[in-house]
C-alpha cells in the first residue's frame, strides 16, 4: 500500500467501503423481504382462521355436520390452503378437510380461533378451528425478490466503483500535475509547465501559490545578491500561504471523516459478524442486536446528512414543498407505530390523541409533514426517561390548519434556555450534547418547514418535569 499512488490508495478504500455498504444492504433487504412476506402468510392464516370460525359458528351450534363441511370445502378457493380441522367443545375432531401428509403439515403456517355462540346473553366457546397455509408461495417470492434484489445491487455498486473512479480521476489529475510540476523544478529543470486551475478550491490554491512562488523564486535567483531579503520574505509569506491552504483541505478532510469514520466503522463491523455467522444461524437473537446496531449506525450518518442538507437548501431558499393528496390520519398512525419499540424498550408511553375532525384526506407535502413530527417525537423520546409522550392532534376544516402539541415528562429545559434550541447547532445545555448527542439541526430544521408550511412553533418547559412544543401547520 505504501508504493501506491494517493488515487490508488484512495480508489481502493473507497471500492472496499462501498462494497461492504452494499453487501449489507443486500442481506438486509433479503432479511427483511423474507420478514416482509412471512408476516403476511400468518395474517392472512389468522384472518381466514377468524373469518371462518364466525361463518361455521351456528352450524356447530346446530351440529349439521353438512353445512361444517361445506364451509371447510370453501376454503380449497384459496391457492394456499393445505388444510382445515374442527374440534369440539371436548377437543375431539368434528370436521376435517384438505391434506392428510403430516410432513406437509408440520411445513404448514397455522392459525387457530376459537368458535364461539351467543346463547341468550352468555358467550359460549363451543369449538376451535385450525387453518394451515402452504408456504411454498413465500420462497418462490423470496427466490424472485433474490433474483432481483442481486441484480439491483450488483448494478448499484458497479455504478457507484465506476463513478468513483471517475471522480478521483478528475479530482487527483490536477495534484499529480503540481506534483510532476513541483519534483522536475526542485531537480533544477526551469522550463516547466506550472498547471493553472481556474477552481476556488484547495487543489486551485495549491497550483496558484507554486506558480507565485515559482515566479519568485525566478526573480529571486536573478537578483539574488541584492534582493535576498526582500525575496526571503516573500518567499516565506508564500510558503504561509501554502500551508494554510493545506491545513484548510486537511481540517475539512478530518472533519468529513470524522463524522462518517464511526457510523461507517459500525455498518462495516458489524457486517463482518452477520457474513461470517460466527454465533449462528441467521434468527439467533445476537444477530438480531447486531441489525439494531447496524441501522442506529445508517441512521446516525444519514440524519446527519440530512440534516445538513436541509439546512444548506434552506439557506439557498432551495427547498421546495411538494403538493400531494395523502391519508394524514393513517401517516399519524404510522408515525406512532414506528416508534413504538423504541419506547417500549425505554419503557415510556407514546399516546396518540388524534381528535375526530382529523380528516383522511390533505393535500401537501407528506414528506415534510412526516418529518416535522418524527423531529419532534424523536427529540422528546431521546430526551423521556420516565413517564412518556403524548400528541395531541385537531383539525380546523375551514382553514384547513392542524394544531398540534407534543407533550413529554423529559428532563425540561430552563426557561431562559426555551428559545435557544430552535437555533442551529445549538443545545439548550452543554451537558445535555455531552450525554445525549445530536447535531442541533432538527428542531432548527422543523421550525423552519412549519414556518414553509404558514404555521409556527412555540416551546414552553419546567426543569426536570417536562416539555411542550406547539404549532400549527396549514394544508392546501
Amino acid at each position: 500500500m505504501n508504493n501506491l499512488s494517493f488515487r490508488a490508495k484512495t480508489s481502493i478504500v473507497a471500492s472496499l467501503v462501498v462494497g461492504a455498504v452494499t453487501i449489507v444492504g443486500f442481506i438486509l433487504f433479503i432479511l427483511f423481504s423474507y420478514q416482509e412476506l412471512a408476516e403476511e402468510i400468518k395474517l392472512r392464516a389468522r384472518l381466514t382462521a377468524d373469518m371462518q370460525a364466525t361463518t361455521i359458528s351456528q352450524s356447530l351450534w346446530d351440529i349439521d355436520k353438512n353445512a361444517v363441511n361445506k364451509a371447510l370445502q370453501a376454503l380449497q378457493n384459496d391457492p394456499d390452503f393445505t388444510g382445515a380441522v374442527i374440534y369440539d367443545e371436548e377437543g375431539e375432531i368434528f370436521a376435517w378437510t384438505g391434506e392428510r401428509d403430516e410432513k406437509k403439515l408440520e411445513s404448514a403456517e397455522t392459525a387457530s380461533a376459537d368458535i364461539t355462540y351467543l346463547f341468550g346473553e352468555e358467550v359460549k366457546n363451543i369449538g376451535r378451528l385450525e387453518v394451515k397455509l402452504t408456504n411454498e408461495r413465500l420462497w418462490q417470492k423470496m427466490r424472485t425478490k433474490a433474483v432481483y434484489g442481486l441484480a439491483l445491487f450488483t448494478a448499484i455498486i458497479t455504478l457507484l466503483v465506476i463513478s468513483i473512479f471517475i471522480t478521483l480521476r478528475i479530482l487527483t489529475r490536477p495534484l499529480g500535475n503540481i506534483t510532476t510540476a513541483m519534483i522536475e523544478y526542485g531537480q533544477g529543470k526551469k522550463d516547466i509547465h506550472v498547471p493553472m486551475i481556474k477552481a476556488q478550491d484547495e487543489i486551485g490554491d495549491l497550483a496558484r501559490t507554486f506558480g507565485k512562488m515559482k515566479h519568485e523564486l525566478d526573480i529571486l535567483q536573478h537578483n539574488l545578491e541584492e534582493k535576498v531579503v526582500e525575496r526571503t520574505v516573500q518567499l516565506q509569506a508564500a510558503k504561509e500561504e501554502a500551508d494554510r491552504a493545506n491545513n484548510a483541505k486537511s481540517e475539512f478532510v478530518a472533519n468529513i471523516s470524522h463524522e462518517l469514520r464511526a457510523p461507517l466503522n459500525a455498518i462495516i463491523g458489524f457486517s463482518d459478524l452477520i457474513v461470517s455467522e460466527s454465533f449462528g444461524p441467521i434468527n439467533n437473537e445476537k444477530y438480531a442486536d447486531y441489525c439494531v446496531n447496524i441501522n442506529k449506525s445508517g441512521g446516525h450518518l444519514l440524519q446527519i446528512i440530512n440534516d445538513i442538507l436541509d439546512i444548506s437548501k434552506a439557506e439557498a431558499a432551495e427547498l421546495k414543498l411538494e403538493k400531494i393528496e395523502f391519508n394524514l390520519r393513517e401517516d399519524l398512525q404510522d408515525i406512532r407505530q414506528m416508534f413504538a419499540l423504541q419506547t417500549e424498550r425505554k419503557g415510556i408511553y407514546l399516546n396518540l390523541d388524534l381528535d375526530e375532525s382529523i380528516p383522511e384526506k390533505v393535500v401537501g407535502d407528506m414528506i415534510r409533514t412526516k418529518q416535522i413530527f418524527i423531529n419532534l417525537i424523536g427529540n422528546a423520546i431521546k430526551f423521556t426517561e420516565k413517564g412518556g409522550i403524548t400528541i395531541k392532534a385537531k383539525y380546523t376544516p375551514s382553514s384547513k390548519r392542524l394544531n398540534v402539541e407534543v407533550i413529554d415528562t423529559g428532563i425540561g429545559i430552563s426557561k431562559d434556555k426555551v428559545e435557544e434550541v430552535f437555533a442551529k447547532f445549538s443545545q439548550a445545555e452543554e451537558s445535555t450534547n455531552r450525554k445525549y448527542g445530536g447535531t442541533g439541526l432538527g428542531l432548527a430544521i422543523t421550525r423552519t418547514l412549519i414556518e414553509m408550511m404558514g404555521g409556527a412553533i412555540k416551546a414552553t418547559s419546567k426543569l426536570g418535569v417536562g416539555t411542550s412544543f406547539k404549532f400549527h401547520i396549514k394544508f392546501d
